[in-house]
């Protein structure tokens, strides 16, 4: 099927936007690219993770300081939250592969039933929204704080979130919220680590997807798809990741939990 230069401009503007909110881009994504573009769900949730790679450059330019002061860490001349930073990249991002992949492909393989796949969906978004609910303290530590458990528990959570409905943001966010860390660094923390973690994904999906097979995509719409996601995230990141720290989670997941069953009864 042929499908049009607006439909991968929409597709680009929503990862440059719901990238950076607790929404879970992918889902996003999955839902427009399978019930309105008439990919399969297969193919729409590889192109999920392919576009997160598209507002990397907007992460590593936002948290360009963050990187700078984890590589410095490396040459042993970065003070102490530097190298926490390093240890809390480290774990949590190996942790994510080990994690993610083998659930990445086997999401992938059991998504033939659309009725099924949606609800499971839908269900996942009402799980985030029961824990930012039921979240009642704010904390007041930082990023110097960070210790290997919360590392690799936020590794352990950025793997599960390959599953559609699970917000990495959100999930990332929430498990440090409940560790007592502040709600920006909880915010800061998710973005440096989610980051790297999406470069990844897009290099899984370019490996498990190549572009122009029948089984691919248009390649010059995906470029588009990918230039204008680079774009707006550059543009927004900042106002986002601004709105992010105000926004309600559980407000938001269910929200997206009515748009997917909705999307049940999209021709």
């Amino acid at each position: 099927m042929v499908v049009s230069i607006i439909d991968w401009i929409i597709v680009g503007v929503i990862q440059g936007v719901t990238e950076w909110l607790p929404i879970s881009s992918k889902t996003a994504i999955l839902l427009y690219a399978a019930r309105v573009m008439g990919l399969s769900l297969p193919t729409s949730y590889l192109l999920a993770f392919l576009m997160q790679g598209s507002t990397a450059l907007a992460g590593i330019l936002y948290l360009r300081e963050d990187y700078l002061s984890s590589a410095k860490a490396v040459l042993g001349g970065a003070p102490g939250e530097g190298r926490s930073k390093l240890m809390f990249l480290l774990i949590s991002l190996g942790l994510t592969g080990v994690v993610g992949l083998p659930l990445m492909l086997f999401v992938e393989e059991e998504t033939a039933s659309t009725a099924t796949f949606l609800a499971l969906t839908a269900l996942a978004f009402l799980i985030v929204a029961y824990l930012d609910f039921s979240r009642k303290s704010l904390g007041s530590k930082t990023a110097s704080s960070v210790t290997p458990v919360d590392s690799a528990v936020v590794g352990v959570l950025q793997g599960i979130a390959v599953v559609p409905g699970f917000s990495r943001s959100a999930l990332t966010t929430l498990s440090l919220l409940f560790k007592g860390f502040r709600t920006d660094e909880s915010l800061r923390l998710s973005f440096f680590t989610g980051v790297p973690a999406t470069i990844g994904a897009t290099l899984v999906s370019l490996i498990r997807t190549p572009l122009g097979t029948p089984v691919g995509f248009d390649v010059n719409g995906i470029l588009v798809a990918l230039v204008v996601g680079a774009a707006v995230g550059l543009l927004c990141i900042r106002t986002l990741v601004g709105l992010a720290a105000k926004l309600k989670v559980w407000q938001l997941s269910i929200a997206m939990a009515a748009l997917t069953l909705l999307s049940l009864f999209l021709v």
